[in-house]
């Protein structure tokens, strides 16, 4: 069974180790000095350090990991390029397929809409643009991807989060999981090479959608990951975006994270015989969002840990709060600063006035929560 998280114990003799800093680079001072701290105090220098049951981080992906969110750059990407896996006459029933009634309403630029309709719509842009050269300068061009933008849209807001997970995910039929791990891999390179973060905006007359483009893995983060391994510190990825897509970037040699695919856990689907993915969730396997995310590291990876919970994680929404919040054996919550509100907002807002140090928080036992801001004005990125 894929994941079964059997790991073998590396024997790593404290005396024989040496602490290691993570590199300064753009760190807050504080986040600086929680995971610094959190290296000594928890690493395999420490005194402490049982290499038969290594303490472990999980961290988050998108705008987390990586500055943007790898699934949308994947779709602008598919769009973009009409980089698809089904044919325009299967459009339809692929956009209507995980919907439990595809001619509900949904909210579409001020007007109610069915998801049938719009998906009806996606289709005929779809055969026309089809095996034509210059797409890009035909108007049904623009007009697709304003469409499937506001669908996306209305469906989430209407229907509940899970389903609104999967239906993102229907873009991605008629691949295999290798493909689209490949998709992601070739779509990440393409968009971190650029450097680039910018606003688009769709726009084809009676629709309009603005996407928000640009990812980019920082030194920071690269050299994080590199450092907690080389202290004993295992490293997770529970992300919200489909597993392959994830490992696509992440276990790509190229991108430096030095991560495997067993360490990677995200939503997950069933596969057909064909090998093509199915859009049905994995009834056997906690799927990682929300409150998922905290049961899939206390079924999936804290079992090869003594049980024990993670020593540090990582997030930026609300999405990541239940993990971020769940495990009394956490030293410290790392939350990327996006501006969310609600239940983020609020633990961000607790992490801004405490003045308890690392130590501090190691003396009483709790939880050290620190602010790192989300800068896209990084030496080496584009901001438009």
């Amino acid at each position: 069974m894929r994941k079964t998280l059997i790991v073998a114990a590396i024997i790593v003799a404290a005396g024989c180790s040496t602490y290691q800093k993570p590199e300064r680079g753009n760190w807050s001072p504080e986040v600086y000095d929680a995971l610094s701290g959190l290296i000594k105090e928890y690493g395999n220098t420490s005194a402490g350090y049982d290499p038969q049951c290594r303490p472990y981080a999980v961290f988050d992906y998108d705008n987390t990991t990586v500055l943007g969110d790898v699934s949308y750059n994947l779709v602008y990407y598919m769009l973009d390029n009409m980089a698809f896996g089904f044919s325009p006459d299967e459009a339809e029933s692929v956009f209507c397929s995980v919907i439990s009634d595809p001619d509900m309403l949904i909210p579409v630029a001020g007007d109610s809409v069915t998801v049938r309709s719009m998906a009806r719509r996606f289709a005929g842009d779809y055969a026309t643009l089809k095996g034509m050269e210059n797409y890009r300068d035909m108007p049904e061009f623009e007009d697709m991807r304003a469409t499937f933008w506001n669908m996306a849209l209305g469906i989430d807001n209407t229907v509940d989060y899970g389903t609104s997970c999967l239906w993102f995910e229907t873009l991605f039929a008629g691949y295999g999981k290798d493909e689209i791990r490949e998709l992601s891999r070739k779509a990440a390179s393409e968009a971190c090479e650029a450097r680039d973060f910018h606003d688009e905006v769709w726009d084809c007359g009676d629709l309009q959608a603005t996407v928000s483009k640009g990812l980019f893995l920082t030194p920071e983060l690269r050299n994080l990951y590199a450092t907690l391994s080389a202290s004993g510190i295992d490293v997770y990825i529970c992300s919200a975006s489909m597993e392959e897509v994830v490992e696509g970037m992440a276990c790509d040699p190229a991108f430096g994270l030095g991560i495997d695919e067993d360490h990677v856990f995200g939503l997950r689907l069933l596969s057909g015989e064909d090998g093509d993915i199915e859009m049905v969730f994995d009834p056997d396997y906690p799927q990682s969002y929300k409150e998922g995310k905290t049961r899939l590291i206390r079924e999936l990876i804290a079992p090869a840990h003594g049980g024990r919970g993670p020593v540090l994680v990582a997030g930026d929404s609300n999405g990541d709060f239940s993990m971020l919040t769940s495990f009394p054996d956490l030293k410290v919550g790392l939350i990327f600063d996006c501006g969310n509100g609600g239940n983020i907002g609020e633990l961000a807002e607790t992490a801004r006035k405490d003045d308890l140090s690392f130590r501090g928080h190691v003396r009483n036992n709790t939880t050290k929560y620190v602010l790192q801001p989300r800068d896209l004005s990084l030496p080496g990125l584009k901001k438009e």
